[in-house]
């Protein structure tokens, strides 16, 4: 089949606006100078940024972000508050409050549980971070869902092969400053601001990475680490998850692989874990796994979806 450069661009497009590239968040770090004992509320004393995106996933009826940990790293070596990073609930650019944010409660590193003859691939930098669950208003409208059968399909290993066009989607530092708010309620002020790239599957020993046409740095790329890559299909519906960033610059992009990962996910519950929120350690793991437990958070969320469409629905019709 013959594509013209209109019509590619046209695929691009629409990729870029489908459902796995709008799946991807940005890590967004705070810093509080008195533990919540101390102060009586949760309050962030600084908002700062070195980078990092992630993938929003859901399963068993719980809300992820798949991420590099060298991410979370390079922003701090101990938690100093219950909440050190949130993400955006929502794949549209802002938010206006609090309930559209989610904030993290424990870590899972899958990446011991990928085996793996990649050069590249560290499994101790590939980790599952727990979410809590979403707000009304803040349900999100964009996410891999591992919980609906057939709604996330990956490329195969035995597909990779040189000059398949792939998109690479994150939030680099350079796009997405945080600066002292000049005027409101709120000290800090930042902008979403997603870059999607579009590049060529290169092979390097049999295993696959990106090369874009374009020499682009480490700097401009700088906050990618965690960010997803698709492929481009004709009919946008089908575009398929690729892989996650773990480094790019030089012209050049390394992922790991989605045909590693996704397994991985799917048997998160064996790999070890670590608490962020302290609340974690108030949950019994074993019981959150079970039928009953999964069923009772599918209705919940089912409902918190409904309550922020009602809540949308009322702001839209002037009510209050």
């Amino acid at each position: 089949m013959s594509i013209t450069w209109p019509e590619l661009d046209g695929f691009i497009s629409e990729a870029i606006r489908g459902n796995i590239i709008q799946a991807s968040r940005r890590l967004i770090f705070t810093h509080c100078n008195e533990e919540l004992e101390q102060r009586g509320v949760y309050f962030a004393d600084v908002l700062y940024n070195f980078g990092g995106t992630g993938l929003l996933i859901k399963y068993e009826e719980k809300f992820f972000l798949l991420t590099a940990q060298h991410v979370i790293n390079s922003h701090y070596s101990e938690p100093q508050n219950e909440s050190p990073f949130f993400t955006n609930a929502l794949a549209k650019s802002q938010w206006d409050d609090l309930s559209k944010l989610l904030y993290p409660i424990r870590g899972w590193k899958i990446g011991s549980l990928i085996e793996s003859d990649i050069s590249w691939i560290d499994d101790e930098d590939i980790v599952l971070v727990e979410m809590g669950h979403p707000m009304p208003g803040g349900y999100p409208e964009h996410f891999l869902d591992l919980d609906t059968p057939g709604d996330v399909v990956c490329v195969r290993q035995d597909e990779f092969q040189e000059g398949l066009i792939f998109l690479a989607a994150g939030y680099p530092i350079e796009e997405n400053h945080v600066m002292p708010a000049e005027n409101g309620e709120h000290d800090f002020a930042t902008n979403l601001h997603r870059v999607t790239y579009p590049g060529f599957c290169a092979m390097e020993n049999g295993k696959p990475y990106i090369r874009f046409e374009r020499e682009y740095t480490h700097e401009e790329m700088n906050g990618l680490s965690g960010g997803v890559v698709t492929n481009v299909e004709p009919n946008a519906e089908q575009t398929r998850w690729v892989g996650m960033i773990q480094k790019a610059g030089n012209g050049t992009l390394r992922f790991y692989p989605a045909y590693l990962i996704l397994p991985a996910i799917l048997k998160y519950r064996d790999a070890q874990t670590y608490v962020i929120d302290p609340a974690a350690n108030l949950v019994d793991l074993e019981m959150q796994a079970s039928p009953e437990a999964i069923q009772g958070r599918k209705e919940f969320n089912e409902m918190i979806r409904q309550m922020g469409e009602c809540k949308l629905l009322k702001q839209n019709s002037g009510e209050v």
